[in-house]
């Protein structure tokens, strides 16, 4: 088990810590194997001990949206740079409000015999402690090699690599149901594409801009846009803030209400991601997303990416 934490509300480094899980060498005197199966969990904390003096545990800990990266690392790199190791391919899985989430992978001495995770979560931090602490365990069938990463490795490439790249395992979509992909809105140059993570109860959407690599000699032409998300029991994370949302209709008893959720986005030119709605909610449900063309003079959320190292590509 390793201690990690949660991100501070407003940041938008949304993975504070990394871990690196690798294979041991064959050794004399220590059970070796060439494949291994590896889970992964996320633990948050609960109210348990709270009736027999854990004076810690007196206080109702939330749950939070929480999720885990993995990505695994090609047999032949170095460990020269962390921040910016090349993955050779990038899988995982949102738990949503699972107290306990769990993620299974396979280490592999002739495919991938290290690999990279990454907790990732979008909300208000749950734990009610200084740290914003929860538990990362790992359960093998082998003896493995863990170690904490110095450096949490390029978030927005990584992000990037899940969301499109193919090269995932063969069980990932039919075990996770996640990353099914809708175009929105495109022209010749760009695509809005929105990414559900929410089978499994994983509880994030995320909304993509993805842009025409330019041809030598041509220019793309910046755009300008707005989205109008509606969802249920969901709140939403843009540049460096958590969007202010409108109610739009109440639900029924014990039903969140709906939301809507609007950004503008101005004289856009490079891929990046614009928003992500996660689950805020026990009862949460995705709705509408609208795209207009044009930006209303006073509203963009601005030019900039989101956190150059983090959640932009």
């Amino acid at each position: 088990s390793f201690a990690s934490n949660f991100p501070q509300k407003k940041s938008n480094h949304r993975c504070e810590r990394a871990f690196e899980v690798g294979l041991i060498d064959p050794q004399p005197g220590i059970e070796t194997k060439e494949q291994v199966e590896v889970y992964v969990m996320g633990i948050q904390k609960n109210r348990r001990g709270a009736k027999h003096g854990r004076t810690d545990r007196k206080k109702s800990y939330k749950v939070c949206d929480l999720g885990m990266i993995i990505a695994e690392v090609p047999l032949d790199a170095s460990d020269d740079n962390e921040e910016n190791i090349p993955f050779r391919s990038v899988h995982g899985q949102f738990f949503g409000f699972e107290r306990n989430g769990h993620y299974r992978m396979v280490l592999n001495r002739t495919r991938c015999k290290r690999m990279v995770v990454m907790p990732i979560s979008f909300g208000h931090p749950a734990a009610t402690d200084k740290e914003l602490s929860f538990v990362v365990r790992f359960n093998a069938d082998a003896p493995l090699m863990i170690r904490e990463l110095d450096r949490v490795p390029r978030l927005d490439r990584a992000l990037y690599d899940f969301f499109f790249q193919p090269n995932k395992p063969l069980e990932h979509f039919v075990e996770t149901r996640q990353g099914v992909k809708k175009v929105l809105w495109e022209n010749k140059d760009f695509k809005i594409i929105q990414i559900d993570c929410l089978g499994n109860r994983g509880g994030v959407v995320f909304l993509y801009l993805c842009a025409a690599t330019p041809t030598t000699g041509s220019k793309v032409q910046p755009i300008s846009f707005s989205l109008d998300a509606r969802c249920r029991g969901m709140s939403c994370r843009v540049d460096g803030k958590l969007l202010e949302h409108e109610t739009i209709a109440k639900g029924k008893r014990f039903e969140a209400a709906w939301r809507k959720f609007a950004a503008s986005f101005s004289d856009q030119s490079k891929s990046r991601l614009l928003l992500v709605l996660y689950q805020s909610g026990s009862d949460t449900e995705m709705g509408t997303v609208k795209v207009s063309l044009g930006c209303p003079l006073g509203t963009a959320t601005g030019q900039k990416s989101m956190a150059s190292k983090t959640l932009d590509h």
